[in-house]
Parts: structure tokens; C-alpha cells; sequence
């Protein structure tokens, strides 16, 4: 008897391990709200594939080169309705269509990380607030966005610094000035 369990249970982990390594790859999919060459989107495209890579994941990265919204949305709803579509979406949400996003998401069980915007709340209202992770939309996963306003303070001080060292001021007041940095127009930097 007590080989005839181990045998089982010996079974049972080949098995197991046939059945794990067989598993396909997981995919993902991030759709780049720029070109291959943007100088930002480059360096986050670059350190998701090396991640994927390591962690033996099927990326496709999607490039939407125009800079426009529409476009951008157009993009991935093709992702995720395509009949290979995704196991898992990383994409930015922006205010306005963001939710239409999150809503095809959900009715194809695609996962989705929003990463780099700032947005949970469509202005519009069109769609309500889209409130939390895992709470309205179950396959929203996660989100992670930087702290655009302290970034650009941090920066606006620096250069400040840097142009007083330098003595860059305006000789007629006697002030240094800046010209502000935003992103796109539809960003969440450029739209708060």
C-alpha cells in the first residue's frame, strides 16, 4: 500500500510538471502611446522587455507614432479584441475614452496595469468613477503613476539653482525665468 501511494503521489508531480512546463507563455501587451523613438517610452519599452525576457514573458509592444488619443484608443481596442488578444494589457489612461479601455477589458477577461496617468475619474462623468483596482473593474490589476506635481517642482527648483550658480537672470527684475514642461495634450500633467 505504501507504494503504491508514493507511486501516486510520484504520478501525480510528473504530471504536474509536464502539465507546468507545457503551459504557455503568458502574454502581454502594451500599447506605447508614441513612437519607437520617443525618448521616454523608449527607455520604459526597454526595461519591459528585459523584465519580460527574465520572467520568460511574450510581449508585444504595440506603437501608436501619431501622438493622437483617438488613435492611441483605437490601437488598443484592436489588442483586445483581436482573436490572439492578451492575457494581460499595460496601458495609460487618459481622461475622456480612458474608460472605454477598462470596459472592453472587462467584458474579454483581459488583465489590465495602468501605468504613468494619474486619472480615476473621467471628467466627462461619462462612465462614473472608475473608482479602485479590483473594485468596478475585477481585471484591473493594479495602477502606478509618479507624482507629477512634486517632480515638477523638484525640477523647477534645480534649474532655478542652476541658473542662479550661473548667474541666468533677467537683469531688468532681477528674477529667473522658466518656460513650463508638460507632456502630450491629452497627459495627465498637461490636463491638471
Amino acid at each position: 500500500m505504501k507504494t503504491l501511494i508514493v507511486a501516486a503521489v510520484l504520478g501525480l508531480q510528473i504530471l504536474f510538471v509536464a502539465q507546468a512546463s507545457a503551459r504557455e507563455k503568458m502574454k502581454v501587451t502594451f500599447v506605447s502611446p508614441s513612437s519607437k523613438n520617443d525618448f521616454f517610452w523608449k527607455k520604459v519599452v526597454g526595461f519591459m522587455q528585459a523584465t519580460a525576457k527574465d520572467l520568460k514573458i511574450d510581449l508585444k509592444v504595440t506603437y501608436t507614432g501619431s501622438g493622437i488619443w483617438t488613435d492611441y484608443v483605437k490601437d488598443t481596442i484592436r489588442e483586445l479584441e483581436q482573436e490572439d488578444a492578451p492575457d494581460y494589457l499595460i496601458h495609460i489612461f487618459s481622461a475622456g475614452i480612458g474608460t472605454k479601455i477598462f470596459n472592453l477589458a472587462e467584458k474579454n477577461n483581459i488583465k489590465q496595469f495602468v501605468i504613468n496617468s494619474d486619472k480615476n475619474k473621467d471628467p466627462e462623468n461619462i462612465f462614473g468613477d472608475v473608482g479602485s483596482p479590483r473594485g468596478r473593474y475585477k481585471q484591473w490589476l493594479g495602477h502606478i503613476f509618479p507624482d507629477d506635481q512634486q517632480a515638477g517642482y523638484e525640477l523647477a527648483k534645480q534649474l532655478a539653482t542652476t541658473a542662479r550658480s550661473r548667474n541666468l537672470f533677467s537683469t531688468s527684475d532681477g528674477k529667473t525665468h522658466m518656460v513650463a514642461i508638460a507632456g502630450s495634450l491629452w497627459s495627465s500633467p498637461s490636463t491638471e
